[in-house]
């Protein structure tokens, strides 16, 4: 996988889950949307969880510690 590929994918789940959070914020009295946004919060953060043990520590050291602070 492209270094700039992984990179580009931990913005885009980091930019939606910015997103979904906002929208269960601004649901009202909506329990169906709210369920729907609180599980895709969970689904992206599950994604980015397994990104972050099974591809992350593949990248090169020096992207690794500039971008997510991983030795």
């Amino acid at each position: 996988m492209a270094y700039g590929y992984l990179l580009d994918l931990h913005k885009l789940i980091d930019q939606r889950l910015s997103e979904a959070g906002q929208l269960v914020e601004n649901t009202e009295n909506d329990p169906g949307e709210i369920r729907f946004h609180e599980g895709r919060i969970e689904i992206l953060s599950d994604f980015k969880d397994f990104l972050t043990e099974n591809l992350s520590p593949k990248l090169p050291r020096r992207i690794r510690e500039s971008y997510f602070g991983m030795k």
